[in-house]
Order: structure tokens, then C-alpha cells, then sequence
């Protein structure tokens, strides 16, 4: 399914294959504080060079080791493990672009790899960040209506990312529904403070309106008085 136009399915190809150049321009740089993707520490993690640096937080020269170990895999099964962790490095990286480009070459060479279902949660949030909102909503509510209880801590920030969607698409009265449900039904989440914080924002919003729309309407009474 296409999720994107030809021009930004463009840009995004020409910024794959910048991925290694960025990374070395980047390690030249100080003061550069990431945040490990979300939720994979609970999945294993093999100890090869590009595995152990992700670890650490050290993304852009994970991005080249797992660059380089995807491009001399013996075989697939090697390849997507390469290419998976490959496409959280960029995530956490924010290169949102390289991702996708790396996530459609993996679903195109291994569709039914064991990362398939997570791929579905990780596009939605690429896509989000890219602001294709509805197309995000759609990926982040089939990975939650699949999800198991394995994966019940990235299913309650699925709901958090449908609800940001809707925010960002000035529906915030439906954003609620999935903020309330995070808060309400996974307290553990890493989400659970973002959703109340985006809560007490909307109802502060809405006092503030009613209270605008009120004083228009007594300055426009007084006027008429006048």
C-alpha cells in the first residue's frame, strides 16, 4: 500500500542512501542527546558490534555497524535482524525518511519475517512524524487490534499516537477517548504521563474558549446597549 506520494517516495530514497554520510558528519558533532526507541529493550538483542552500540545509545554508529553487518549477512534470517535494528537506529535517530525506505525493503524481501507485526506500529509512528496522519491512525489501530499481552506496554502508546493524530487533526474531543483509555487501562505505560498532560491541556482549552465565546457575547450585548 502506498502511504506516500512519488515526490516524498523520492526524497526518502535519495536520504537512504545518505544514511552513512550523515552518520559520519554527525559523530563529529557534540551535544547530541538521543532516546532509545521506545519499549525494545524488551526484546533480545544479539551481541555483534551494530547490537551493543543501539544499546548504548550511541545510534549513528549503530546505523553504520548495522549498515555494514545487512550488507554482509549469510543469509535472510540475518539480514532482517540486521535490517530491523538498522530501522529502529534510524528511528531513534528522527531519520524518519531512511526508515521507511529500509522497512518497505524489508517487507518486500521477508513479509513474513518474526518483525512483520512490529514493522506495523514503527511505520505508523515514521508516518506520524512525517505528519501522514490518517495513514498513521489506520497502521497504529491494526497494530493494537493484533497485539498480545507480550506487547501490551506498545499497544497502550498505540492508542497514545492515535490520539495525537486526532489532536494534531484538530479533533480533540476524539483524542480524549484514547488518552482517557491509556491513563485508565495501562497505568504502566510510558505514555500514561503525555495522555494526562494532553488531557488537562484540551479541558483547559475548552474553559478558555467557553470563557472567549462568553466575553464576545457580553461585548457584543454592550455594544448593542450603547
Amino acid at each position: 500500500m502506498m502511504y506516500i506520494t512519488d515526490n516524498k517516495m523520492r526524497w526518502i530514497k535519495m536520504s537512504a542512501n545518505k544514511t552513512l554520510l550523515l552518520a559520519v558528519l554527525f559523530l563529529c558533532a557534540s551535544g547530541l542527546v538521543f532516546t532509545q526507541y521506545e519499549y525494545e529493550y524488551e526484546y533480545e538483542q544479539p551481541d555483534e558490534p551494530g547490537y551493543l552500540l543501539y544499546r548504548e545509545g550511541r545510534f549513528m554508529e549503530a546505523a553504520v555497524e548495522l549498515r555494514l553487518a545487512q550488507e554482509s549477512a549469510a543469509d535472510l534470517a540475518a539480514w532482517t535482524e540486521a535490517s530491523y535494528w538498522l530501522i529502529l537506529a534510524e528511528l531513534s535517530l528522527s531519520d524518519f525518511g531512511s526508515a521507511i525506505w529500509d522497512m518497505d525493503d524489508l517487507q518486500d524481501k521477508a513479509p513474513d519475517s518474526r518483525r512483520a507485526r512490529d514493522l506495523v506500529y514503527h511505520r505508523g509512528l515514521a508516518l506520524f512524524h512525517l505528519e501522514y496522519f490518517d495513514e498513521a491512525i489506520m497502521l497504529f489501530k491494526s497494530y493494537a487490534d493484533n497485539a498480545g499481552e507480550r506487547d501490551r506496554l506498545r499497544k497502550s502508546s498505540a492508542y497514545y499516537w492515535m490520539g495525537e493524530c486526532l489532536y494534531l487533526l484538530e479533533l480533540p474531543e476524539m483524542a480524549l477517548d484514547f488518552y482517557h483509555l491509556v491513563i485508565k487501562q495501562y497505568p504502566d505505560s510510558l505514555k500514561h504521563e503525555a495522555a494526562a498532560s494532553r488531557i488537562a491541556e484540551i479541558k483547559y482549552k475548552a474553559i478558555e474558549d467557553k470563557l472567549f465565546t462568553l466575553l464576545n457575547s457580553l461585548h457584543t450585548e454592550m455594544e448593542h446597549q450603547e
